[in-house]
């Protein structure tokens, strides 16, 4: 059968499935294993999990906000609730925690999501040395899985049995991220339909940014911790700046406005609506990962020439305390 050798995935209960392994030199043979076989699917370790963290923190969103493996899928997340300096008599009342935000307490629901890719052929053979290969397959799946996870939490509106990324391009149908939480669970906390310019509700983003820091406790409005993700169509341009470095366009990139808006720190964010600001903390965020439930199989599929790269885990997009948050949707710029 032109040298292949066909090889039933052992481990998989669709006995259609088969996996092909060409007869090759043992430099090949080490390239397609790839530190893994292609026999199917495995299930990350404790090790190779904490692995997959470290990965997704290479991403400067993923660096700041809180990153969780969930061992319990039924667990509630509990913040500690915000304390604030204060005095007691004890001669007369027994002294208690003096707590300005209450504990919010929510269930994580974990669900999986499948983020898979391939490279083909001819993309690999760019690249001359076994370990030229092999970065090159781990750097495409490793970026698929960060900017899919950035896409989902920002755009996640609902779930669907079958997803359709014709429809929803941007994985509106495969989970709920963290913005559709916040429309959800607290309705209170969306500003809708703003409108920006000389004889408008807000005659600049500085006014804007004010009201919206009305809406939150002082304790998290003056705490210095605020900052804003911004749609591209919010912060002038001219207000961000690159370096050299970068100046690349392998990552999406976040990037930091050189000034602040109504004493806030302003940055953009990779598939983060275009109209949309959300004011919060940054370690107001959470993404869950459900322990051992991350998975993945690198195959050779001769017949359609490329690797193939499986990978499916199961998560939740969790946001801390939704009274440290405000989300602005659909703001109007008006030109002066």
């Amino acid at each position: 059968m032109n040298n292949f050798t066909i090889k039933k995935l052992a481990d998989n209960k669709d006995k259609n499935i088969f996996t092909l392994s060409k007869v090759m030199s043992e430099e090949q043979q080490r390239f397609l294993q790839h530190k893994v076989d292609f026999t199917g699917w495995e299930n990350l370790s404790e090790e190779k999990e904490r692995d997959l963290l470290a990965n997704l923190q290479t991403h400067p969103l993923f660096r700041f906000i809180n990153l969780a493996i969930c061992v319990n899928v039924a667990l509630d997340i509990q913040n500690s609730g915000k304390a604030i300096a204060g005095t007691t008599d004890t001669r007369t009342t027994a002294r208690e925690p003096k707590i300005v935000l209450e504990k919010e307490s929510k269930e994580v629901n974990v669900q999986q999501i499948n983020i898979d890719s391939n490279i083909t052929y001819n993309d690999l053979d760019a690249f001359i040395s076994t370990s030229q290969k092999e970065k090159k397959l781990e750097t495409v799946a490793t970026d698929d899985i960060i900017s899919n996870l950035i896409m989902l939490g920002f755009n996640g509106t609902h779930r669907s049995k079958n997803s359709d990324p014709q429809r929803y391009p941007l994985g509106q149908d495969v989970i709920k991220g963290w913005l559709q939480k916040i429309r959800d669970k607290a309705p209170q906390a969306v500003l809708n339909n703003e409108t920006v310019g000389k004889a408008q509700s807000n005659n600049n983003l500085n006014d804007l940014f004010k009201k919206a820091k009305e809406q939150l406790p002082p304790i998290i409005a003056k705490s210095g911790k605020l900052i804003a993700i911004c749609g591209s169509d919010i912060l002038p341009d001219v207000d961000i700046q690159f370096t050299y470095n970068e100046l690349s366009f392998e990552k999406e990139q976040a990037t930091l406005s050189q000034k602040t808006i109504a004493g806030i720190k302003c940055l953009t964010m990779p598939f983060f609506p275009e109209d949309s600001v959300l004011i919060t903390t940054l370690d107001n965020l959470r993404l869950v990962i459900q322990n051992k439930s991350t998975r993945f199989a690198l195959l050779n599929n001769p017949s359609e020439s490329r690797i193939e790269h499986w990978f499916s885990t199961n998560v939740d997009y969790v946001i801390d305390s939704y009274k440290s948050a405000v989300l602005i949707e659909n703001i109007q710029m008006i030109d002066d």
